[in-house]
């Protein structure tokens, strides 16, 4: 699928202008847009915090899927990455380690209260948005 962007009037496909080697100048941008546009670009999903820190450990986007009532995190690149999916293992592993944080954080920001035995973590999953992956991540 082709992906535009407006500028001065004009469309620039995303995806064409590289800066320095990178898709995206910066994966801040990718991330604002996903962030900015969650539910229109995966129904169901509802933001709840950007870069959620743990211990030393920071997710890109943390949402919550209203129909599995489980949670995912979104991880962003803007160039290839071999540790992609190590990356993202980390950050599953540190969601099933440490469920009361992200049960904690949802309460909080939707000012619901959600108990750790409603949240079905069998369906927690990790997307990984990227302009390219290596041919073993695919």
């Amino acid at each position: 699928m082709r992906i535009f962007q407006s500028r001065n009037n004009d469309l620039v496909e995303i995806g064409e202008e590289r800066s320095n080697g990178k898709f995206f100048g910066l994966e801040k941008i990718i991330q604002n847009l996903v962030e900015n546009n969650l539910s229109a670009i995966f129904p169901g999903l509802e933001f709840i915090e950007t870069e959620f820190q743990i211990d030393d450990l920071r997710p890109d986007t943390i949402a919550f899927d209203t129909e599995k009532k489980s949670f995912v995190i979104i991880e962003y690149k803007n160039v290839e990455n071999s540790s992609l999916v190590d990356q993202g293992v980390s950050y599953y592993q540190l969601l099933q380690d440490r469920k009361e944080n992200f049960v904690l954080l949802y309460n909080g920001k939707k000012k619901q209260t959600f108990d750790v035995p409603n949240i079905n973590w069998d369906e927690t999953r990790v997307i990984f948005i990227s302009p390219q992956y290596t041919k073993y991540q695919k």
